[in-house]
């Protein structure tokens, strides 16, 4: 059996399987994402990697970066966005060795390349998401502290006169 056979009889237990293994982690925060997105889009880029070999597109590289702002924008952290393609590795593994499915040891290779992949570029999207909003949120403050000094100096000579 081909790990893309796999996938297609097996995507909505894949699914369900990495659902209960975020959940049996506890973390707090964040709305769920979209079901067409994270874990489902994945297994389809997964799917077409091992049909037509490496994305000429780039379509897990895009994903995964839409994913990761997405995740922070739903007030994930960033082990949440980690352990969420970690979560497909051993869905995949779990599921295989339940069923005694023999997946060979290349597509296994293509499974982690393309999750070395979504995760380096969701973690980096995330990141680069964060500090833009932490920069956002200063410049705010700033503005905020510049406007607010004058206007006390104001209050306090008014209060002095």
């Amino acid at each position: 059996m081909t790990l893309q056979d796999f996938i297609t009889g097996h995507r909505e237990d894949l699914i369900d399987r990495c659902k209960v293994k975020a959940a049996s982690r506890q973390e707090l925060g964040g709305v769920p994402p979209p079901s067409d997105h994270g874990v489902p889009l994945f297994l389809e880029q997964l799917r077409q990697e091992l049909v037509d070999g490496p994305s000429k597109n780039d379509a897990i590289h895009a994903g995964a970066s839409l994913h990761g702002q997405e995740l922070l924008l739903r007030s994930f952290n960033i082990s949440q966005v980690v352990h969420g393609y970690g979560d497909v590795c051993q869905s995949v593994t779990d599921l295989a060795v339940e069923l005694d499915a023999p997946i060979g040891t290349d597509d296994f290779r293509v499974l982690n390349r393309c999750l070395d992949d979504a995760i380096a570029v969701a973690v980096t999207e995330y990141s680069r998401q964060a500090a833009s909003t932490r920069h956002g949120q200063a410049n705010v403050l700033r503005t905020l502290v510049n406007t607010a000094t004058p206007a006390l100096a104001v209050l306090l000579a008014a209060l002095a006169a």
